[in-house]
């Protein structure tokens, strides 16, 4: 049958389509590459959002408003920890800190824990305030020279501990570069985080940490000197 030969070829299979098998129409916009996208934003988006609210009642960022927060939290990541995982390392220089959402990270120096950290705590705070120090404006010299003599001024650019999963931890991670803008403006910021990694640098000389006992008692120096 000629016309039912040419009615054929003038309908051939869709293309990647086998022995004549039709895939169903694919609706505009629902390209797979295109599609992948989507979710991959709102998901960002979703874990932005999850991790501003859980630092909003933090005293380290408390202080910013709502704008600001959500500038300072654009590339967090969601991050897993199984038990016994080394989320930091004692010795290490990080670029990041990390908000947990659940679960609880032992801090520990030579296998003693000095702390924990549980739901809306932050890990990494040495490094955070070492990089924060450097961006920290002051009023007036006196203002710099007593920050510098003072207790709060122990700062260490490496991890002075170890950070441990106690249990199952998920936490936000944010790149510590992200909040370079924040530490040029925003002093309580600084100062709430120079408290935090004063603690956990005495905390760890206590327990035998070299490094943490040399700052230490290089501030005791340069404080013994000023109030001379």
């Amino acid at each position: 049958d000629v016309h039912h030969k040419s009615r054929h070829l003038e309908r051939p299979p869709p293309s990647g389509a086998k022995g004549g098998e039709r895939r169903p129409p694919v609706a505009p916009g629902a390209h797979p590459q295109a599609k992948s996208l989507i979710p991959s934003t709102w998901v960002q988006n979703e874990v932005n959002r999850q991790a501003q609210d859980a630092v909003r009642e933090s005293p380290t960022f408390s202080t910013l408003a709502p704008s600001d927060l959500e500038a300072c939290f654009q590339r967090v990541k969601l991050r897993s920890f199984t038990p016994g995982t080394m989320v930091m390392t004692r010795g290490r220089k990080v670029g990041r800190i990390l908000i947990i959402k659940s679960g609880t990270v032992d801090i520990e120096v030579h296998g003693t824990r000095i702390d924990a950290r549980t739901s809306g705590d932050m890990v990494g705070e040495v490094c955070a305030y070492s990089l924060a120090s450097k961006y920290a404006s002051f009023h007036n010299q006196t203002d710099f020279l007593h920050e510098r003599a003072s207790d709060e001024r122990l700062v260490s650019e490496f991890c002075v501990a170890d950070a441990k999963a106690a249990d199952s931890v998920y936490a936000f991670e944010l790149p510590t570069s992200d909040l370079v803008p924040f530490f040029k403006n925003n002093a309580r910021m600084v100062h709430e985080l120079s408290r935090l990694s004063s603690k956990t640098i005495h905390k760890a000389a206590q327990a035998g940490c070299k490094a943490a006992c040399i700052v230490v008692e290089e501030v005791c120096r340069v404080y013994a000197v000023y109030a001379s």
